[in-house]
């Protein structure tokens, strides 16, 4: 069984998050040696990757600190171009992941050496503040765990740090100033993609007492009033939406994703239900996933 997430091994909140929804959903284990993993350069590239290999994944999808990452959200809406209706990938749950940034370095570096950090962007912007009492330069990497195998491999300059989880600190032998370098609370979402032909066992397929969302992705006609009428269902059955996102295709036609989220209770549930089906009724072509549950920890 193939297993995706953003990479390296080991060394970024994606793996870590893997674990945890594996766990919950009875998913495939990362570890277990029958199962091989198909890691991502960027988060982007999660879902196109999961597509060409199958299996499971984690992709991250938003950040308390600054909101949505919008490219793994266009790169749901892409599916519409190869999928007009449905594909192979479902949203099996997510995970409000709390999560700490710690600040990294070769061993023997101090605080005050510290010449330039290394992070994902959304990692430098959970660490905006701190980062500029610092006044180091900041560089973009695709993931935090790229950047503390960066560092590893710095050699004597002892000037560099990264940002990531503390267990990037302990694969790469790097040694742990801050364990926690954030500004403030730091939790990101994380969902768990697999089959659409769900492939775990009945008994371990998720019930919970958790709060639901669905993900849809659609085309509209090109004409006013038509996203509004996409809408109104949702107000009509009092669903609140997390998310309306556009991304331009050609010619000023756009497609959108739309979250939507409700409770666990069966009343919810089917509101959530007679919501996404009216919605439906004004979309072209559209691909939906859920409803999902979304777990805390």
């Amino acid at each position: 069984m193939n297993i995706t997430y953003l990479g390296p091994e080991g060394a970024t909140f994606s793996a870590l998050a893997y674990d945890r929804l594996a766990a919950l959903c009875g998913g495939p284990a990362a570890n277990d040696l029958r199962n091989t993993l198909a890691l991502a350069a960027a988060n982007e590239d999660v879902l196109p990757l999961l597509l060409e290999r199958g299996g499971y994944g984690a992709i991250a999808m938003e950040t308390k600190a600054e909101g949505r990452v919008d490219p793994p959200v266009n790169s749901f809406i892409e599916l519409l171009r190869g999928y007009p209706e449905a594909c192979p990938i479902e949203i099996i749950g997510a995970l409000r992941m709390k999560i700490h940034f710690t600040l990294m370095v070769l061993p023997g570096t101090r605080l005050e050496d510290i010449k330039t950090v290394i992070a994902h962007p959304k990692a430098i912007g959970a660490c905006r503040q701190r980062l500029k009492a610092l006044g180091v330069t900041v560089v973009n990497s695709p993931s935090n765990g790229k950047a503390a195998e960066d560092v590893s491999k710095t050699g004597l300059h002892e000037g560099v740090a990264a940002l990531g989880p503390a267990q990037a600190a302990q694969k790469y032998g790097l040694e742990i100033l801050d364990v926690a370098f954030e500004d403030m609370e730091a939790i990101t979402t994380f969902f768990y993609l697999g089959p659409r032909v769900c492939q775990l066992p009945p008994s371990r397929r998720v019930t919970v007492l958790a709060p639901y969302r669905a993900l849809t992705v659609f085309q509209v006609k090109h004409q006013p009033g038509a996203l509004v009428k996409v809408l109104r269902p949702f107000e009509a059955e009092d669903i609140n939406l997390r998310l309306i996102h556009s991304l331009h295709v050609e010619n000023g036609t756009y497609h959108f994703a739309i979250e939507s989220e409700s409770g666990s209770g069966s009343a919810e549930l089917a509101a959530h239900e007679r919501a996404l089906v009216g919605a439906r009724e004004h979309m072209e072509k559209c691909i939906q996933f859920g409803p999902f549950p979304v777990f805390a920890g």
